[in-house]
């Protein structure tokens, strides 16, 4: 076997921690990655659950909003009914107490 060099010496006996070390980075960022993507699908997941949530509330509003409108507009016709009937009372008994 020929001679190793002096400077590289240093360099060949730290190579196996640098390969543990580097193994190790390796290790967590794989396994942080599987962590944050997985916690990305439960984000995700929980952005679809309050999206669904926000439109059956929008839904819910609008057929409060459209029921409220139909009783408002059946007081409304109720009422003018009620006045209609009035006027045509006030016009008969102007009518009748005329010479």
């Amino acid at each position: 076997m020929p001679p190793t060099a002096d400077w590289l010496v240093p360099a060949l006996l730290q190579f196996p921690i640098a390969a543990l070390i580097l193994g190790f980075v390796w290790l967590v960022v794989k396994w942080l990655d599987r962590r944050h993507r997985e916690e990305v699908l439960g984000l995700r997941s929980d952005v679809g659950k309050a999206w669904e949530r926000a439109n059956a509330e929008i839904a819910r509003c609008r057929e409060d909003h459209a029921a409220e409108r139909a009783r408002t507009a059946e007081s409304h016709d109720a009422q003018l009914r009620q006045l209609r009937a009035r006027i045509r009372e006030l016009e008969r008994r102007d009518v009748e107490g005329r010479p």
